[in-house]
Formats: C-alpha cells, sequence, structure tokens
C-alpha cells in the first residue's frame, strides 16, 4: 500500500519535473536565438567580421539548446534531470579549462597594472608589448572550477535537475562582475556588456519560471510569498546597481575603481542569493514540494 502511493507519487513528481525541464530548455532556445539576433544586428550596425564570427559559432548554442529540448519532452524525467546535472558538471570543467586556455589565444586580459608589485603571474600577465595586464582569465578559471566543486560536493543530495540550476546561478551571478573586468574583444550594449545582460536575463527567466510553478500550489505560495517578493525586489536593487557602477566607471573617472568593483561584486552575490532564494526550494520543504520550483 505504501509502497504504491510512494510510486504514485514519485510518478507524479517526475512529471512536473519532466515539465519543469522542459521549460528550461525551450528557455535556453530562446535564449541562443536572442544571442545570435543580437550579434548579427552588431554586425550589421559595426561590420565587424569578428561578431559575425561569433553569430555563427553561436548556432552551436542554438542546436545544443535544441536538443537538450527534444530530450526533455521524449526522454524519462529522471534521466533527462540527470543528463542535464552531468552537462552542468561537465560544462563548468570544461569552461575552466577553456578560460585558462584564452592565455595561448591572448583574450582574457584586464586593465594594465601600475602597481609594480603586481606585475607577476597569476595576477598579471605580460603582452606582447611586454606590458602587464591583470589575468582575468585565470580568475574565471578559478570561478569556473570552485563552481565544479561545489556542484560535487552535494551531488548525491540533490534532485535530478537541480545541479543544473545550481550552475546556471552561479555561473550567471559570477559572469555579471568578471566579464566587467575585461577590457579585450566583447559586445558591448551601451555601457554595459551583452553577456551581463543575457546572465541577469537568465537568471530573472529562471526565477519567473520557479514562481509560476510555485503560484500551481496555493499552500506553498502563501507561505513563501513574502520571501519571494523581498528575493524579486533584491534581485531587481541589486540589477540596478550593477548597471549603476557600469554607467559610473564608464563616464567618471574620479571614482576609485576598487571600490566601484566591490560594490558591484557586493551587488552580484545579492543576484545569486536572490535567484538562489526562488528557484531552489529551502531544506525544510525539500520534501514536500522538491519539484514544484523548477
Amino acid at each position: 500500500m505504501h509502497t504504491a502511493s510512494a510510486r504514485s507519487s514519485a510518478s507524479a513528481s517526475s512529471d512536473r519535473t519532466n515539465v519543469s525541464l522542459t521549460r528550461y530548455a525551450r528557455l535556453s532556445v530562446a535564449t541562443a536565438l536572442a544571442t545570435i539576433l543580437l550579434k548579427t544586428g552588431a554586425y550589421l550596425l559595426t561590420g565587424s567580421v569578428g561578431l559575425l564570427s561569433d553569430a555563427v559559432e553561436s548556432i552551436v548554442n542554438l542546436a545544443g539548446a535544441a536538443l537538450a529540448a527534444v530530450l526533455c519532452g521524449r526522454g524519462s524525467p529522471s534521466r533527462c534531470g540527470q543528463l542535464l546535472d552531468a552537462l552542468a558538471l561537465g560544462g563548468s570543467l570544461a569552461l575552466g579549462l577553456y578560460r585558462f586556455g584564452e592565455f595561448l589565444i591572448g583574450e582574457g586580459r584586464g586593465d594594465y597594472v601600475e602597481v609594480e608589485g603586481l606585475c607577476f603571474f597569476p595576477v598579471a600577465v605580460m603582452n606582447e608589448w611586454e606590458e602587464w595586464n591583470f589575468a582575468v582569465f585565470v580568475w574565471e578559471g578559478l570561478a569556473a572550477l570552485i563552481i565544479f566543486v561545489v556542484l560535487l560536493a552535494g551531488l548525491r543530495r540533490r534532485a535530478p535537475g537541480r545541479t543544473a540550476q545550481l550552475f546556471m546561478i552561479l555561473f550567471c551571478s559570477s559572469q555579471a562582475l568578471l566579464e566587467s573586468l575585461r577590457r579585450d574583444s566583447f559586445l558591448r550594449w551601451m555601457f554595459v556588456r551583452v553577456s551581463q545582460v543575457t546572465a541577469a536575463v537568465v537568471m530573472a527567466l529562471m526565477m519567473v519560471a520557479a514562481i509560476l510553478a510555485l503560484r500551481r500550489d496555493e499552500a506553498m505560495w502563501q507561505r513563501r510569498k513574502r520571501e519571494i517578493i523581498l528575493c524579486c525586489a533584491l534581485y531587481l536593487l541589486c540589477v540596478g546597481g550593477c548597471v549603476g557602477l557600469e554607467f559610473a566607471m564608464d563616464k567618471s573617472a574620479y571614482l576609485p575603481l576598487t571600490l566601484c568593483y566591490g560594490l558591484e561584486a557586493l551587488c552580484c552575490i545579492g543576484l545569486g542569493v536572490s535567484a538562489y532564494r526562488v528557484i531552489m526550494p529551502p531544506k525544510g520543504q525539500q520534501a514536500a514540494s522538491t519539484e514544484e520550483i523548477p
């Protein structure tokens, strides 16, 4: 009797997981399409062949997102979640190796280092003109490896699909700061990077999907309503803070960059914390609604 009830509950939970993962896969397809359109538009405005090359390269992202949508729509729900978790683990490790590999192509460089005591690797790296730049690629690589370790640490305790969600939260919130430190090739929309805007939009879409799923359980929604509203307000406040700081660093030469980056780091932490509280269920409620929040 109890076994049949448990199986029925697990089946219903799996169905909800499949719907959630399919929704995320479709959001990934939409994000990939938006990225291609942005890069193509930037190419048409600037005539840069590099931007056109990036737009063509993004077709691979679109193909991967489309494949994920197909797998989530047709495959076993738990297996789809496990697949996405495996992709998140492998992706974070591959991302870290890719960031370190940017050293070989001269990418991932930051501002010129003006303090002689900081002119050493891995803080800085020398360019072809024997000038020292901050080694942002090292920091991005270390961030990706730290994300990999965090994902691996609690893998067995998370429901299928949760590790992939955690990866997106950690990756997007860290990219909002690290991409701001780069001074090499990047897409800019006014005074903010396209990668920063994309990271904020992806987390916002994940939060919206989580809220819509939570609204289906009226009791749980009433229990968490105030917390969700506060988290959303904090998220918007942190997004506004990041935009304001990027504007200040772009237009003002009097504000200390160290102070601006420190404040932006706090805003990025706020982005990650608020998104995590909305998307990931609290520990005390995981047993009751493990799959209610996508």
